[in-house]
């Protein structure tokens, strides 16, 4: 009973595409030349940009060069083997907006193994560390520590400006 549903969830496109919009992380998958082949609708929320003007472009021309930091395998070469990644970071979204974010990226295969692209998933955390910074949870940033709420005013303001 469960493998029939599944496969029909499988077998039909829209199923899964509207599983992947009811996701509330951002999903966003390319191929081996960056080009955005999916972007979900809460991709669209975070970071501003509408599915239909990113669909088929590089990543890079969108986001801004590496959209994935300096964890992007993909600026110079394309990777060989499967290696998930896990890590927080900025964005900057359409409207110029710095947004913090949970990324998670891992290889896509195909049905002989191949790697044939990327799928992101992302989860904004930008209130999340705001409330730990305002609440004294965070007392460090890029290797200063300090647990004075000025410190922690100043881990905001580097925050604010980095983007």
């Amino acid at each position: 009973m469960v493998n029939a549903a599944l496969d029909k969830i499988s077998t039909n496109p829209k199923n899964l595409e509207r599983i992947l919009d009811n996701i509330k992380d951002g999903i966003i998958a390319h191929d081996l030349d960056r080009r955005i082949f999916y972007f979900n609708t809460e991709a669209e929320r975070i970071t501003g940009y509408k599915r239909l003007d990113v669909l088929g472009q590089d990543c890079h021309d969108v986001f801004g060069a590496p959209f994935c930091g300096s964890n992007c395998t993909f600026c110079d070469t394309a990777p060989v083997e499967n290696n998930p990644k896990q890590y927080a970071m900025s964005i900057g979204t359409k409207d110029g907006e710095t947004r913090q974010v949970e990324m998670s990226v891992t290889g896509m295969l195909d049905e002989q193994g191949a790697f044939f692209g990327v799928l992101a998933a992302f989860k904004d955390i930008t209130e999340l560390n705001d409330l730990k910074i305002k609440s004294g949870q965070i007392h460090q940033f890029a290797n200063i520590i300090g647990n004075d709420p000025k410190m922690r005013q100043v881990f905001q303001q580097i925050r604010d400006v980095a983007a």
